[in-house]
């Protein structure tokens, strides 16, 4: 199963891209599945919720058990990255993301699974600022390694006025960044590109 996952910040056309990507695939043929629902479409989405239990496994434990050390005090520098609970569910998403990609059942069922909001998004949106993107994305690059399937991560980037009018555009008030004054906006959309 070939996994797609794009990322880039919010207003930069992930969930528009998702859907053509996953239109095209699926006139070509092939079985695919979208990650999460998409704002834009009713294409079949992934019952994520099956994939909780498998996050009690041994390694996620000792996991969660470290990233809570590392980040009981964490409060962020310039952008507020949330309470120790929004970062602890922001982490056990990558932990089912990493289930999802590594289930060998959904490899063949499906062709091609397709995400706007998965791991690489997870992990470059919250650790922007802590220094430690690489050491996350390395430990988690090695938990999805295997030769079932192939992953593809598609970086997507606008000029910073096109993202950040769409963020204002779309007004949804979902992520902290919907909350930031235009500078502040800026200066994070900068320092993510």
């Amino acid at each position: 199963m070939k996994v797609v996952e794009f990322f880039g910040v919010p207003g930069v056309g992930k969930s528009i891209e998702t859907l053509k990507l996953s239109k095209r695939l699926a006139e070509d043929g092939k079985k695919c599945i979208l990650l999460r629902e998409n704002e834009y479409s009713d294409f079949p989405t992934l019952n994520r919720k099956k994939y909780m239990m498998r996050l009690l496994k041994p390694d996620n434990f000792c996991t969660i058990v470290t990233f809570c050390v590392r980040n009981v005090f964490y409060r962020g520098k310039e952008f507020y990255l949330g309470t120790f609970k929004e970062r602890l569910k922001i982490l056990l998403r990558q932990l089912m993301y990493v289930e999802i990609y590594n289930d060998k059942a959904l490899s063949r069922k499906y062709d091609v699974l397709i995400s706007d909001q998965g791991l690489m998004q997870e992990i470059t949106g919250y650790f922007l600022e802590t220094g430690l993107v690489n050491k996350w994305i390395v430990y988690f690059f090695n938990k999805i390694v295997n030769k079932d399937n192939e992953m593809i991560f598609a970086y997507l980037e606008k000029h910073l006025d096109e993202t950040q009018y769409n963020i204002k555009k779309r007004n949804r008030k979902s992520t902290s960044m919907d909350f930031y004054e235009d500078s502040k906006l800026v200066n994070y959309l900068q320092m993510y590109q």
